[in-house]
This record gives C-alpha cells, sequence and structure tokens, in this order.
C-alpha cells in the first residue's frame, strides 16, 4: 500500500547523487531525470545474467542499479569472474 505522502513525488533535482556512465547511452535530458525519479521511487532489485560468447560462461548477479553494474561489467572496473571471462554481454 503507498503511502499518501509518497503519492505526488516531484522529480530529483539536477543535484542527484545517482551517476549514469556517459557510454552508457542513458546520460543527458528526460531519460536520465526519469531514470534517477524512477530509482528513487521505486527502489528495486535485479537477477541479471552476462556472458563474454554464444555457449560461453554465464554469470548470474543481483543489484540495485542495474545500469551501474552493467557498466562496471563492461569496463571491468572490478575483479572477478566476469573479468577473467570476459563476460561483457548483457543476456
Amino acid at each position: 500500500m503507498v503511502s499518501p505522502d509518497h503519492r505526488h513525488a516531484s522529480a530529483p533535482s539536477s543535484s542527484s547523487s545517482l551517476s549514469i556512465p556517459s557510454s552508457s547511452g542513458l546520460t543527458g535530458g528526460p531519460l536520465q531525470s526519469l531514470i534517477v525519479f524512477m530509482s528513487k521511487r521505486y527502489p528495486c532489485i535485479a537477477v541479471y545474467m552476462m556472458t563474454s560468447r554464444k555457449n560461453g560462461p554465464i554469470y548470474t548477479g543481483v543489484t540495485n542499479d542495474l545500469v551501474r553494474r552493467v557498466y562496471e561489467h563492461q569496463e571491468q572496473l572490478r575483479a572477478g569472474f566476469t573479468k577473467k571471462y570476459n563476460c561483457r554481454r548483457l543476456v
């Protein structure tokens, strides 16, 4: 049930702490504002899979910020399975 104080939320200000990498293709304009607004209004958990190629190794992960996490995998910013097996494709 939605509480009365959350029915009419305003759009976030431009000083939001959510950052979307420019290489993700989701930056700028109304789309970024919508993503920021929705992520604050409806926090959720996403289950996702990454792979390196067809019939290749599959990595399964859970995150509360899918755009950021996919970016981290694609840019290989963290050591681990996806970096070791070059899993950059979101399934």
